[in-house]
């Protein structure tokens, strides 16, 4: 059940992200604070 758990966690955080892109007012994607943020998140930490 947790694997399921962290599945469904990750698809509504992408499905968060992909709506943001959508909407989003920067015209380039580096540029976006939440894309940045979100993109930190992902990245394992070095």
């Amino acid at each position: 059940m947790a694997e399921i758990d962290e599945r469904i966690e990750a698809m509504r955080q992408a499905r968060a992200r992909l709506g943001h892109a959508l909407t989003c007012r920067h015209a380039s994607f580096l540029d976006c604070p939440a894309f940045r943020s979100g993109l930190r998140d992902l990245l394992p930490e070095s």
